[in-house]
């Protein structure tokens, strides 16, 4: 028997998916007047996990959901987090924004 897309489909979208799912499945069902907050899962600005995997997050968020994007931690950043974790994200939509404006400017 097939997979249901359908429901799958309806599950992601509604968040119903139970972590069964990535990202990129959500992306098919979003709505331009909707807005992504937050995303970064606060244990990665811990050293528990390698900077690399944080700016992999970062990176895959800013491309999936900018400009609808309001980027911060996932729920709160614990007395551990690392605060040049925190510069180096504040950097990458630092650069993230300057590519932006660069392109709208050469479109003008």
């Amino acid at each position: 028997m097939g997979k249901n897309f359908s429901k799958l489909h309806e599950d992601v979208c509604f968040g119903k998916a139970g972590g069964k799912v990535i990202w990129q499945p959500r992306i098919q069902c979003w709505i331009d007047d909707k807005i992504f907050a937050d995303g970064i899962p606060a244990i990665y600005f811990d050293e528990l996990y390698p900077v690399e995997t944080l700016v992999e997050c970062v990176q895959k968020i800013l491309d999936l959901f900018a400009p609808h994007l309001i980027l911060g931690i996932s729920d709160e950043i614990s007395s551990t987090g690392d605060i040049e974790r925190i510069r180096l994200v504040g950097r990458m939509v630092d650069e993230y924004n300057e590519k932006i404006e660069k392109a709208a400017c050469a479109q003008a």
